[in-house]
């Protein structure tokens, strides 16, 4: 009876900045689902999907181990594009024209006149690969900054990198959901494409016609990660630039592949810069904790 009791009556998991952020914003797509009258499956699926978070508390508390926190951070990771194509059920007819015009206008005065496409096709193709691969490689920053935090010794600070990424990219995720627009190569097809069409491109292309959401394209999906993970790393050894800068100089490279390769208006890569940079600033008033 004891035993049965300890286990009704066992205390709920603590649950890690980034576990709350992505538990609340499922929850928040639950909410927004029967506001929206989604079919009752993928409101289900958004109530259910914070299942996993809770069981990976709950396994890490019963088996205080080394190999449970391990887990229960680098799986989390996995909740990143589930969210993302989770906004695929809130995609709806209707463009912001308007806007979407008025965005085409300052990225061609930024290409043309200000001369970044020139500068980008300076040197032939070397710059647009180099642009299409870093674009093709975003999913793997995640991993990647978490695994370069192992690997320095840095797995302590581990938490303030996730936080600063689930925070602001869950941000961006959130507020696709309030302009509806389409990318610039579709809305104007044919239309300040780069010349150069080599094999990471198409396959840019390729999965972005086959995997990629319509629900919206403002803010930048791709830009968000790779700036929350820069952000990120900033926040998790500030003092070791050798390890944050490449994935600032990455993300770089993203947010500038976004305008060149007409996946994105500036504006859409701008702001989830600023909102990077907000949760960044923002992650140590909101979780004042030193993780063990």
């Amino acid at each position: 009876m004891n035993a049965i009791a300890s286990k009704v009556f066992a205390p709920r998991p603590v649950l890690r900045g980034y576990e709350q952020t992505v538990l609340l914003f499922f929850l928040l797509l639950a909410a927004v689902g029967f506001w929206r009258s989604i079919r009752f499956s993928g409101e289900a699926a958004f109530l259910l999907l914070p299942a996993p978070v809770w069981w990976l508390c709950r396994m890490e508390e019963q088996r205080p181990a080394a190999w449970a926190r391990i887990l229960r951070e680098w799986l989390s990771l996995a909740s990143i594009p589930i969210a993302y194509w989770s906004l695929e059920l809130f995609a709806r007819p209707g463009l912001a024209v308007a806007l979407q015009d008025s965005w085409v206008t300052w990225d061609r005065w930024l290409l043309y006149q200000a001369g970044l496409s020139a500068a980008i096709q300076s040197l032939g193709p070397a710059i647009p690969v180099l642009l299409e691969t870093a674009y093709l490689l975003l999913y793997a920053i995640p991993p990647i900054s978490l695994g370069i935090l192992y690997a320095a010794g840095e797995r302590r600070n581990a938490h303030r990198l996730l936080e600063v990424l689930f925070l602001g990219t869950l941000t961006a995720y959130a507020l696709i959901l309030v302009i509806p627009t389409d990318s610039p190569r579709l809305v104007f097809a044919g239309l300040d494409l780069p010349p150069y069409n080599g094999f990471p491109r198409s396959l840019n292309v390729w999965l972005l016609d086959h995997l990629d959401i319509s629900t919206s394209v403002f803010p930048s999906g791709h830009v968000a990660v790779a700036f929350s993970c820069a952000f990120g790393m900033l926040r998790a050894v500030p003092a070791r630039p050798r390890l944050w800068i490449p994935i600032l100089i990455t993300a770089c490279l993203v947010f500038i592949a976004t305008i060149y390769g007409r996946y994105h208006y500036a504006v859409d890569g701008a702001a989830s810069i600023l909102i990077a940079a907000l949760a960044w600033r923002l992650a140590d008033k909101i979780w004042r904790y030193d993780a063990a």
